[in-house]
């Protein structure tokens, strides 16, 4: 076996785990800014996994007007990590001072990746499903519903159909053309 075997399933391992990560602590910051319930037992179970990294990190960085600034400091310290893993995994070097930077973008990149898939998903289920949605799905639409909302009272009412997730989406990959070239596309 060569050498590098190992490293292309490794490098699919790490990136997986500290994507895995910023999507919770993404979702846990991104509830905090939004309406809260308290009983949405998805809710509960990532609070629940993203609590005791974050409950020791409130002395030092508190809340701020009810926003949980910590998990944005988890975000940003998750994402740099990731590219230290990288650069040991591949054995390249990283210009730490743009780390920061890379780091935002990045993050930036993957929050509206996921806000696509999450818009996607609330169409295909507004579509097919039926008015009970799981938990997954209430989710969903407390995690959109502000940029949607907005959307929707700058399009005039077409009655039936809704144009607010294409507008989203398109500002959406609007922005990733400017955002992307900051970060590493890592």
């Amino acid at each position: 076996m060569p050498a590098d075997y190992w490293q292309e399933p490794l490098w699919f391992l790490v990136s997986s785990l500290f994507k895995l990560a910023a999507v919770l602590f993404w979702i846990r910051l991104m509830v905090s800014l939004t309406a809260r319930d308290r009983f949405d037992p998805l809710l509960r179970a990532i609070v629940r996994v993203t609590e005791p990294v974050l409950a020791p990190l409130r002395r030092v960085v508190p809340n701020y007007r009810g926003h949980d600034l910590g998990a944005l400091v988890v975000l940003i310290g998750l994402q740099i990590g990731f590219y230290l893993a990288f650069a040991a995994l591949a054995g390249r070097p990283l210009p730490l001072v743009l780390l920061p930077r890379y780091a935002v973008a990045d993050l930036t990149v993957l929050v509206l990746n996921l806000y696509s898939i999450a818009i996607l998903i609330q169409v295909l289920l507004s579509w097919f499903a039926a008015a009970p949605y799981p938990p997954a799905a209430l989710l969903l639409f407390r995690l959109t519903g502000p940029l949607l909302d907005r959307a929707r009272r700058m399009l005039p009412d077409t009655g039936a159909i809704d144009f607010s997730p294409i507008l989203v989406l398109f500002v959406i990959q609007f922005l990733k053309r400017f955002i992307a070239p900051l970060g590493t596309g890592l």
